[in-house]
């Protein structure tokens, strides 16, 4: 005798489509203490590889609308 699958739910499928706030936290809380570890151990010039542009002039295009 075979048995059939539980058709899957509305809630159920929403369920599976939002991420998990817990594993969002988590994850940034890493790339956070990561950025921190690299701050530390090379000082600022460790974090140019987080931050894309560094030198380039967004600071003066700040207000500047694309």
């Amino acid at each position: 005798m075979f048995q059939l699958k539980k058709a899957p739910t509305q809630e159920s499928i929403s369920q599976e489509a939002k991420p998990d706030p817990l594993a969002r936290f988590r994850k940034s809380l890493n790339a956070s203490r990561a950025l921190q570890d690299t701050k530390l151990a090379e000082g600022v010039k460790g974090i140019d590889r987080y931050v894309e542009d560094v030198e380039g002039d967004w600071l003066e295009n700040w207000d500047d609308e694309e």
